[in-house]
C-alpha cells in the first residue's frame, strides 16, 4: 500500500495544535480555526468576531437519542471575564437533522454518489449520509473543493461534533469519528480492523465545513464562501501486480496529496527473498507491506491523516526486503 502526503504543489495535511475540545474543555469546536480557547471569541479573518460554539450529538450528550426516551433539559450559562465593560450577546440554538436548520443536505450512495456544495459560509457546515452496505471490504471518500478550503468529518451512527480529530477512528464500537483537514482536496479510507475483512456496515454521518478563501494560516478563518463536491468512492481499488519475478515488476504510480493506492502480488514457490522498492520519488511517498489477504495499515510517518483500519505490516519510504516469505501468498 502506498501512501503520499506531498505531491507537486499540493501541501502537507496542515496539522494544528487545536483539538476540537470537549464541552467541559469550553465547547469550542476545532472547525472555527481556533475560533476560541476556553470560551472566548477570537479576532479572526480581517477583524471579523467568531463567537463561541458547542456542537452535540445524539447521545453525546445530546438527549433524546431516539424518541422513545425523555427529553433533556439544558441549562446555559454566560459570563463577562471584563471587570469594567457591560456585554452584549445573543444565544441561538439551531438543530440537525430532518425540519431543523442544518438538515441532513443527501443521502449518498455507497459507490459513486456525490453531492454539490455551493455557497457554504465560514465555519457553516453541511451535513450528509452515507449508508455503508453488509459484507463491504473498504470505503474510500473524497472532497474536492473548486473555490475557497472546506474540511471533513466523519462519523458512524449520527451526526459528528466537538470530539472529532485527526487519528481518530470512525468505524470504531466506542463512538469515535475522524476529522480530514489540510489544504485543497481532503481524502478518507477505511479500512476493516485489524483480524477483520470487512469494515463495520451502517449509517455514516459526514461534516464538510467551510474554512473560507485563502485562510492565511491554520488559526485564521479565510473570508468568502466555499464550494466544492463530496463522492463516496466506494470501494479502494486493489491493483494485481501478478506473480514477483527476477525481471521485477515496475507499476508507475501518482498521488495527490493525502492519497492511497493498493497494490498486491503473490510469491512463486522457491523464493528465498523479495524486494520492494520505491524509485524515482518525487516529494514523500511511503509504503506499508504485509503478507496475507489483507491490506497493511497505511504509513504514517509523520500522521494518521485520512484513513482507519488495517492489518498491520512494516513501512518505508524506500526499500524493504521479505525474507523466506510464504510460496503462494498475496503481498500487500
Amino acid at each position: 500500500m502506498l501512501s503520499q502526503s506531498r505531491s507537486g504543489a499540493v501541501s502537507a495535511p496542515r496539522l494544528s495544535s487545536d483539538r476540537m475540545a470537549s464541552a467541559r474543555g469550553g465547547g469550542c469546536l476545532n472547525w472555527l480555526r481556533n475560533a476560541c480557547r476556553g470560551g472566548t471569541p477570537r479576532l479572526l479573518g480581517r477583524g471579523s468576531q467568531v463567537p463561541p460554539r458547542l456542537l452535540m450529538g445524539a447521545g453525546r450528550p445530546l438527549e433524546p437519542r431516539n424518541s422513545s426516551e425523555p427529553p433533556g433539559t439544558y441549562y446555559v450559562g454566560v459570563y463577562n471575564s471584563d471587570t469594567t465593560q457591560t456585554t452584549g450577546y445573543t444565544i441561538d440554538s439551531r438543530g440537525i437533522g430532518a425540519g431543523m436548520f442544518y438538515p441532513i443536505a443527501a443521502t449518498l450512495t455507497y459507490s459513486g454518489g456525490s453531492a454539490t456544495i455551493t455557497n457554504l459560509a465560514p465555519r457553516e457546515a453541511k451535513y450528509f449520509k452515507v449508508t455503508i452496505p453488509a459484507n463491504t471490504p473498504s470505503w474510500e471518500l473524497t472532497l474536492a473543493p473548486t473555490v475557497g478550503e472546506m474540511l471533513l468529518v466523519v462519523r458512524r451512527d449520527t451526526v459528528p461534533d466537538f470530539t472529532a480529530g485527526i487519528g481518530g477512528d470512525a468505524g470504531s464500537t466506542s463512538d469515535q469519528e475522524v476529522k480530514m483537514q489540510k489544504d485543497r482536496p481532503e481524502r478518507y479510507v477505511m479500512l476493516p480492523q485489524h483480524g477483520q475483512d470487512l469494515i463495520p456496515a451502517g449509517d455514516y454521518y459526514v461534516a464538510v465545513v467551510s474554512e473560507g478563501m485563502n485562510p492565511p494560516d491554520s488559526s485564521t478563518i479565510g473570508m468568502g464562501n466555499s464550494s466544492g463536491t463530496l463522492t463516496s468512492v466506494g470501494l479502494l481499488p486493489v491493483t494485481n501486480l501478478g506473480a514477483a519475478s527476477v525481471a521485477g515488476l515496475t507499476q508507475p504510480a501518482s498521488l495527490f496529496g493525502g492519497q492511497i493506492k493498493a497494490y498486491q502480488f503473490t510469491v512463486p514457490a522457491g523464493t528465498a527473498s523479495l524486494e520492494v522498492r520505491l524509485d524515482n520519488r518525487v516529494g514523500n511517498p511511503w509504503f506499508s507491506l504485509v503478507e496475507g489477504t489483507r491490506l497493511p495499515y497505511p504509513p504514517y510517518y509523520s500522521d494518521a491523516y485520512g484513513n482507519d483500519g488495517g492489518e498491520g505490516g512494516t513501512q518505508d519510504s524506500t526499500i524493504q526486503t521479505l525474507v523466506n516469505p510464504t510460496p503462494g501468498t498475496p503481498v500487500s
